[in-house]
């Protein structure tokens, strides 16, 4: 026959029980806002030049703004939003250029938001037009439809195990405008994110510049410290 008391022990265990069943389940559906990493840029022009840039960067998806702060070859910062994108030397703007949607379609943005695969499209009006699989890679065609433009470009999207592997953009001609190569995934709190992206940006003449970013270091809802660059204001401009 039970006790009193052990009613009330295995009330308290029971409390236990659910406190902890619902703080691990809280960690778990903890929502990605906020990404940091080490990166470097890379650049290989079709004349042979070439250039490297080397700093941080740093996007929270409440702020509205990715910050790279550059250390190399030149301390300055480059702000991104979802109209403009800044450049910042000393505390002062020198150059601002119009980006529409840039940020939206930004790798940190898409990321958070767990869009990445599709690359954001399926929240755009570019329309699925074709899906087919070669081996374990699966790739589909997307376009803008014909009662919103009189000109179509065409991308193709590549994944493999639902992860972006590559981008490639036509013009309305059909010919190759760009291509985009997502590698080196690694998971960081649950965000899975590639390491390096390598781009082809081609010209008419049939020459391409090149461009290969490579990220480390990466940090997946830190908040303990670097909160003026999550935070970054903007100089009067």
């Amino acid at each position: 026959m039970y006790t009193k008391d052990f009613y009330i022990v295995k009330k308290h265990l029971l409390i236990i029980l659910l406190v902890f069943l619902a703080s691990g389940h809280l960690a778990v559906a903890q929502p990605h806002y906020r990404i940091q990493a080490n990166f470097s840029v890379k650049e290989v022009k079709s004349d042979g030049s070439q250039s490297l840039s080397m700093g941080r960067v740093f996007y929270d998806l409440h702020h509205g703004k990715v910050v790279f702060d550059i250390y190399y070859p030149s301390p300055h910062q480059i702000v991104l939003t979802n109209t403009h994108v800044y450049i910042i030397h000393q505390g002062k703007v020198t150059n601002t250029s119009k980006a529409p949607n840039m940020l939206s379609f930004s790798i940190f943005n898409l990321s958070m938001k767990g869009s990445l695969p599709y690359y954001g499209l399926q929240d755009t009006p570019f329309e699925l037009q074709d899906i087919e699989r070669v081996d374990s890679m699966v790739i589909s065609t997307w376009q803008l439809p014909e009662a919103l433009v009189k000109s179509r470009s065409k991308l193709l999207l590549s994944q493999v195990d639902r992860r972006l592997q590559g981008l490639v953009t036509f013009d309305e001609d059909g010919e190759l405008v760009s291509r985009q190569l997502f590698e080196n995934y690694t998971t960081v709190q649950g965000l899975s994110f590639p390491r390096r992206v390598v781009q082809f940006v081609y010209t008419a003449d049939g020459s391409k510049d090149q461009r290969i970013t490579t990220y480390s270091n990466i940090m997946v809802n830190n908040s303990t410290s670097n909160e003026n660059m999550y935070h970054f204001r903007l100089p009067d401009h």
